[in-house]
């Protein structure tokens, strides 16, 4: 959702009352859809060995130094070696070089059929080369915890670099006090949830940086920012593998902001010391602070003739939705998956297929009767998929690979999109001065009356008195004094 729809959402909540006197800040065009920096992941920087650890501050950025050790209340306990790189050095660390080996072909086509066993991808693309180019675009700075060393495309410190700096410095931070080596080194909703939380704390950090820009120095930002996205080729790679990457910059944070709202600096140190283990504890931030676990569920049971492929692993609230979702209307796809509790998939050869099967746990026995019916809607949609139901609570889902050639329409906007849009409300109420409970209730309402479509076309609109800006603006105030009345007594949740 563009700055310009965000800010419409926020003023509605100013004009009836809710912030009186605070003035929402517009969120930079682009954040949240696309990483444009982060910390590496694993394998993609050198190691440690080739970068010594540097004894002193590159003197340029002295004044970034300080400002994130302010705004993240910890003080760096040693300088971070830099490297400033040209587009070739730079895509050269976070690009695969030369043509895959045999077994990483062999693994690379059997992703390939495994999301096209799920709907989520069709033909034939070429994941390496595609991944390679949404890097290549998308990745302007990293931070590698192996190498212990900051990674910059580009040499001149102009704004937009300055504000990489301040992403990148603050994951060395992070990693100087929590440790950042865990990242990668599972595939567990853990591992997806952990890099929420750094990803998330560095954005909060980086806009704070963006607000503090002089107003040229804003407008060069902006501009070059604008640029990268007009720009941007957007290869041929299934969307899903997108909202992978995306995953942290469009959910964290939300997660953050709550965290921050509960106790500052303080209560995201210590979701760093105890990290959330799932999606789900990212999308709903009060299910972490509340210590509601996850399910502990059996990996799913293969008949003779049904051979694993690979160690079962955790799929996740949000990727069952993108799997849903990617046949289902959103509030069925949605409404099957609040109650999650639980998963473990894995993937399997059957006869000559790649196949999918996947065990989800609901809370309760009635979230699975909603659950199975969905997964029932969706697999009657699938040229070769089964539902069963393991145990009162956990429903089981088999899919196997229907072939290149199959194709099929995807409801727009995504199930993603518009899950990713309500974090993204949520996220700018709560910037404008609302708490958690106030403003999902309020964005929740709000969707459910207007539909992602018409919020998302928001991003077009520029003349103020269009009414479709009205519309949207009644609509925002209408649900705030809603919840406000159906929240009496847990409004500062």
């Amino acid at each position: 959702m563009s700055p310009r729809a965000l800010q419409i959402v926020a003023a509605a909540c100013i004009a009836v009352g809710v912030v009186a006197g605070v003035t929402a800040a517009v969120v930079r065009s682009g954040e949240g859809s696309s990483p444009k920096t982060g910390t590496s992941r694993a394998g993609s920087a050198p190691t440690a060995a080739s970068t010594p650890a540097a004894t002193t501050w590159d003197p340029r950025v002295l004044d970034i130094v300080q400002f994130v050790e302010r705004r993240r209340g910890l003080r760096f306990k040693h300088p971070v070696p830099m490297d400033f790189l040209d587009n070739a050095a730079f895509d050269g660390i976070i690009t695969t070089s030369g043509s895959p080996s045999v077994g990483q072909q062999a693994e690379l086509n059997d992703t390939l059929a495994t999301l096209r066993a799920v709907g989520l991808a069709e033909g034939s693309p070429n994941l390496q080369a595609a991944e390679d180019k949404v890097a290549s675009q998308s990745i302007l700075g990293l931070y590698s915890p192996r190498a212990k060393r900051v990674y910059v495309r580009g040499s001149n410190l102009t704004p937009d670099v300055r504000v990489v700096l301040a992403h990148e410095l603050t994951h060395a931070l992070q990693d100087q006090y929590f440790g950042l080596s865990r990242l990668g080194q599972d595939s567990s909703g853990g591992d997806t949830a952990f890099r929420a939380l750094a990803e998330a704390d560095a954005v909060r950090v980086e806009n704070s940086y963006v607000d503090s820009l002089s107003s040229a120095d804003a407008k060069a930002f902006e501009a070059t920012r604008a640029k990268e996205s007009q720009q941007a080729d957007v290869p041929d790679v299934p969307e899903a593998l997108i909202d992978d990457l995306s995953f942290p910059y469009v959910f964290g944070p939300t997660f953050v902001a709550t965290l921050e709202q509960q106790g500052g600096n303080d209560a995201v140190d210590q979701a760093f010391r105890k990290p959330p283990q799932s999606e789900a504890q990212i999308v709903d931030p009060l299910s972490y602070l509340n210590g509601v676990t996850v399910t502990r569920v059996p990996a799913p049971e293969l008949s003779s003739g049904q051979r694993r492929i690979d160690a079962p692993h955790d799929v996740g609230q949000v990727s069952m939705l993108e799997v849903l979702g990617d046949r289902l209307p959103f509030d069925q796809a949605w409404g099957a998956l609040k109650a999650w509790a639980g998963d473990q998939g894995l993937t399997y050869r059957e006869n000559g297929r790649v196949c999918f099967a996947g065990d989800t746990a609901l809370k309760d026995a009635a979230s699975a009767d909603v659950y199975e019916a969905a997964t029932r809607a969706w697999a009657a949609t699938m040229p070769a998929a089964s539902v069963s139901r393991v145990s009162s609570t956990v429903v089981d889902l088999h899919s196997c690979d229907p072939g290149p050639a199959y194709t099929h329409a995807v409801p727009q906007p995504s199930a993603f999109k518009t899950l990713g849009l309500r974090s993204q409300i949520i996220a700018q109420l709560q910037k404008a001065g609302l708490r958690y409970g106030l403003s999902a209730c309020t964005t929740d309402a709000l969707i459910a009356k207007l539909g992602a479509g018409p919020l998302l076309a928001l991003d077009n609109v520029a003349d103020p008195n269009d009414p479709r800006v009205a519309a949207v603006q009644r609509a925002t105030r209408q649900a705030v004094v809603a919840c406000q009345r159906s929240t009496t007594g847990t409004a500062r949740i």
